[in-house]
């Protein structure tokens, strides 16, 4: 219980910290007119309907006209791209949009982003986009200890913030499925980014088995709201989407592969769900069969110019 109370006594200072920076920095711009103050909206009685409009989210509303762009976190709101009052229409940013817009200007650097991102994710953030860049950088920066990833804190705070979403109702189903399908498919890309041109195989499998629990899908079978046959089949895809390499890979590289894929996938799948590993090897035939039709076709081209 000690401990428990100082560290909520050290975080309390922190936040205390973090708050008399803000409004440090406020002055500071208000006194040089960097930073403009709209209207308020005085409402006495907050739950009446006059005091809807008092809202921050609604009185962002009346100051759209006077702004290049409205930055809201409420995914009520961020959901649409654009904000628009009776007069205009602007865009509607979220915090990470602001981010990355000023390390595009050169206002901050790649580092402070980062940690801005890793901040945000700490701070519970939920639904944050997942790039491919910042995840291959990660991966490849994190060292590797007797054949394991050993996890940063920024690599922490992704899996743990992922996690917290995929073991909560936060997820709305259907409509927030792109965020999900876009951390999946950039923990894949990744994944498959290890297996290329010089290969360390110890250092690739370490990353591998890192990122391949990241984007396991069957990790989210109980967040989506869809039927055996759907999950089997959306699971079955995830699969064979590990299966494929780039043909352009050397053999070498391929086989190490093949090791990896066959005794973290394959293997356990043939030894536990059969019917599942004969449905897998089905379309394992279909992949190579259109591979083989997609080369004759390009070699016919070829040949008739």
């Amino acid at each position: 219980e000690a401990k428990v109370v100082i560290r909520h006594d050290a975080s309390s200072a922190v936040v205390v910290k973090v708050v008399d920076g803000l409004r440090t920095n406020l002055k500071n711009a208000l006194e040089t007119g960097k930073v403009l103050l709209g209207r308020a909206i005085r409402a006495d009685d907050e739950d009446g309907p006059r005091g809807a409009l008092a809202h921050p989210s609604v009185a962002m509303l009346r100051l759209i006209d006077d702004v290049e762009a409205g930055v809201s976190d409420d995914r009520f709101l961020n959901q649409h791209l654009t904000i628009s009052s009776e007069t205009s229409t602007k865009p509607l940013l979220t915090t990470v949009d602001v981010l990355d817009s000023l390390q595009r200007r050169g206002a901050l650097s790649a580092t402070k982003v980062q940690e801005a991102r890793t901040a945000l994710r700490r701070a519970n953030y939920a639904l944050m986009p997942l790039s491919v860049q910042e995840l291959a950088d990660l991966v490849s920066s994190a060292p590797i200890l007797n054949g394991t990833l050993v996890e940063t804190g920024e690599l922490r705070a992704i899996r743990e913030s992922i996690q917290r979403i995929r073991m909560s109702d936060l997820l709305q189903f259907p409509k927030e499925l792109p965020w999900l399908n876009s951390v999946l498919g950039a923990s894949l890309l990744v994944l498959k980014q290890q297996w290329t041109g010089e290969l360390d195989e110890a250092a690739a499998c370490a990353r591998s088995d890192w990122l391949l629990k990241l984007s396991d899908v069957q990790g989210w079978t109980h967040r989506l709201n869809e039927g055996a046959e759907q999950l089997a089949d959306r699971y079955l895809n995830w699969v064979a989407l590990l299966m494929i390499l780039a043909v352009a890979q050397p053999r070498p590289v391929k086989e190490a592969y093949s090791r990896w894929f066959g005794s973290r996938i394959l293997n356990p799948i043939a030894n536990e769900d059969p019917k599942a590993y004969v449905l897998l090897l089905e379309r394992a035939k279909v992949v190579v069969a259109r591979g083989v039709d997609f080369s004759a076709e390009e070699l016919e081209a070829g040949n008739g110019s």
